[in-house]
């Protein structure tokens, strides 16, 4: 049988978005034994008439809490089938997407990506630290002890989610809340502590602001404070992997052969220049090997 860690379960338990049902199914003890480890066999949850009543009250909580929040009051439903439309066409709010219900049951048998338990359990732990560490360190810059702070508050899944898609190697370009791309790839709690503190073990050595960070080790380009200054320069990175690519050095690929460059940006950047000269550039002269991950636009118009 597998056991969770005590840092793990402390962060479950903490983990004020999930379901008292959720919560219970994820503490349970994995077993590792051959048949419960084949390939492309969905993840099984007990199923019973009270956790289908707590699975259909949590829906319309987050429901009701979202249209509330972000919507004036209007109604938003779920929806299990992706579809991209442009705004103006709908009437009513945007769906939500989801994969799973409340309960962790996958709704389509397509949308489950098949994880290894390892996976599944390094993926969970980065959301479920990333959203612990958030409100220590929020609640640090709020009393006073570091000087600036943003929270990933909602954005754990993809983070984590597109980290776990890619290489280790590729190379990360992020604004303020990528964090947990960060955790996945194994950079430390205690060096987010140094980074945010600006001390001598810092990697910048304390030079840059709270929440900037940087790993060359790890492909993370270091944040920089002016918004979508990270746009262009992706490009530009993209671009050199480009003509790498294409060259042989004594009858060898070079290192950066498949590489890719990843760039994450949100509403403040969109409104920039950068943003559409990165985008005409990118169009142009990459074409292929860049990512574009937009996260919370909700009013910026491209």
């Amino acid at each position: 049988m597998h056991r969770l860690p005590s840092t793990l379960l402390r962060s479950l338990h903490s983990a004020s978005y999930l379901t008292p049902a959720h919560r219970l199914h994820l503490l349970q003890p994995l077993s590792t034994s051959a048949s419960t480890r084949q390939a492309k066999q969905p993840i099984q949850t007990p199923a019973s008439a009270q956790s289908e009543q707590q699975a259909e009250q949590s829906d319309e909580f987050r429901l009701r809490e979202y249209g509330e929040k972000y919507l004036g009051h209007r109604r938003v439903e779920f929806t299990e089938e992706l579809d991209v439309r442009a705004w103006h066409t709908l009437m009513e709010p945007f769906p939500i997407y989801r994969c799973t219900d409340a309960r962790g049951q996958f709704l389509r048998g397509e949308g489950d990506p098949h994880f290894p338990q390892e996976t599944a359990l390094r993926i969970y732990k980065a959301m479920t630290t990333l959203n612990t560490m958030d409100k220590i360190l929020y609640d640090s810059q709020r009393q006073g002890r570091i000087s600036f702070y943003m929270t990933n508050f909602g954005e754990e899944a993809c983070h984590v989610g597109s980290a776990a898609a890619l290489q280790p190697s590729d190379l990360i370009y992020g604004q303020y809340r990528e964090v947990g791309v960060l955790l996945y790839r194994g950079l430390s709690l205690e060096q987010m502590m140094h980074q945010c503190y600006g001390n001598k073990h810092d990697l910048g050595r304390g030079k840059q602001m709270p929440v900037h960070y940087g790993s060359k080790e790890l492909n993370f380009v270091t944040i920089s404070s002016p918004l979508s200054t990270q746009m262009p320069q992706a490009v530009g990175s993209a671009y050199a992997f480009k003509l790498e690519n294409g060259k042989l050095a004594e009858g060898k690929e070079r290192e950066t052969k498949g590489r890719v460059v990843c760039c994450y940006f949100g509403d403040g950047a969109a409104s920039e220049g950068d943003a559409h000269a990165a985008f005409n550039f990118a169009a142009t002269l990459v074409k292929s090997g860049l990512v574009w991950v937009g996260e919370g636009i909700l009013k910026a118009d491209f």
